[in-house]
């Protein structure tokens, strides 16, 4: 047996790594959360339709901050999930069924449920296509903005330490002194001497120190030149959701606003990866005044290339963040934040860039049907 082992152990390694590579590079879906909660009621059906309300609440509170506008969607919504809890409840475990006394009788129902993110996304869409329909027939809500801007890392400044040292020396003295007195007496002549020693010593000292400052390493960007493939890609998608987009080209000329070249290269330069404010507020002046009451702001940056470590491919990765503000209102008010990170594989640097890029439009469409088109 030791020896069918050792003779098959290679083969064995080479099964073990294939498979985990398998497990590695196999795509994530869908999260599958938990909520417990529990009801109270007279009866037992009352306490089991609490039960399940509390749960649904339970789901949207556990959204994080920056998906504070998708929480606000799900509440708006609330009518319609209740109606379709079986779809999105994928189990419903029994933790607690009871009740007590006769009159009143009081009953507690506990549960454990499983909720599906794949069939909350669906039902989401569905409900911003239906409000998209309504606002296409009517003229109630203006139309709405879109401006995505893309910046590539193109190389990294790396920065050495700067080392400073110091050493700093003292020198001291101290001294006593001693004195003696003597008498002489020589042909009837008294003489007195006197002698006085003097004793120094000198202590030095030295004192070594000092510091190391560490600069963060610089990351330089470009702007992505087929940003119009990104704009007509996301466009289309939002589209297909029944929601009302005003193509930015069309906007240039109306709304006095300068094309999406323009952004992507200011976006590429600024340190923090983000408009200036007053860039921003003149957008906002001059598309409030054209009629358009929201405007989506989404930038994708692409960080760092390396080596895919499950199967030596070049990787990318980088970050999705998308903005929404109202415009309807005297200042621009902010509808959120949401934020995305993104990651492409592929045969070559730039086909692995194109992927990533890919992804991370698909991501901004969904972020905006899901998170901002009820707003």
């Amino acid at each position: 047996m030791n020896k069918l082992f050792s003779r098959n152990f290679p083969l064995i390694v080479r099964c073990w790594f294939y498979i985990c590579s398998i497990l590695l590079t196999a795509p994530s879906f869908a999260q599958t959360p938990f909520v417990r909660a529990k009801g109270e009621g007279p009866k037992i059906e009352i306490a089991k339709q609490k039960a399940i309300e509390k749960a649904w609440s339970n789901y949207i509170a556990s959204f994080p901050r920056d998906m504070g506008a998708k929480a606000d969607n799900l509440r708006a919504s609330k009518e319609v999930f209740l109606e379709k809890l079986d779809e999105v409840f994928t189990d419903i475990t029994v933790l607690e069924e009871k009740c007590e006394g006769i009159l009143p009788a009081k009953c507690y129902y506990s549960i454990k449920a499983t909720i599906s993110d794949t069939a909350v996304e669906s039902i989401l869409r569905e409900v911003s296509q239906s409000k998209g329909s309504s606002a296409a027939r009517g003229k109630s809500s203006g139309p709405m903005a879109f401006l995505v801007m893309a910046r590539i890392v193109e190389s990294e400044l790396r920065f050495d330490d700067k080392i400073t040292k110091r050493a700093e020396s003292t020198v001291g003295t101290s001294g006593s002194t001693a004195s003696a007195d003597a008498s002489l007496s020589k042909s009837g002549q008294s003489v007195d001497a006197s002698a006085e020693t003097v004793s120094v010593t000198q202590v030095s000292k030295t004192v070594k120190g000092g510091s190391v400052e560490v600069k963060r390493d610089k990351l330089v960007y470009e702007q992505y030149s087929e940003i119009q493939t990104l704009q007509t890609a996301i466009g289309q998608s939002l589209q297909t959701a029944r929601i009302r987009i005003t193509p930015w080209g069309s906007l240039v000329n109306r709304c006095k606003v300068p094309p999406s070249d323009n952004f992507s290269t200011i976006f590429a330069k600024d340190p923090g990866g983000s408009l200036p404010d007053a860039t921003k507020d003149q957008i906002f002046e001059n598309l409030s005044k054209c009629g358009i009451s929201k405007i989506i702001l989404s930038t994708i940056s692409l960080d760092g290339f390396r080596t895919d470590p499950n199967n030596g491919r070049p990787m990318v990765t980088g970050s999705v963040n998308v903005e929404a503000y109202d415009l309807t209102t005297d200042f621009p008010e902010s509808l959120g934040v949401a934020k995305k990170t993104v990651a492409g594989r592929a045969e070559t640097k730039l086909d692995a860039a194109r992927n990533a890029l890919e992804i991370a439009a698909e991501e901004v469409a969904q972020v905006v049907i899901n998170q901002f088109s009820n707003n």
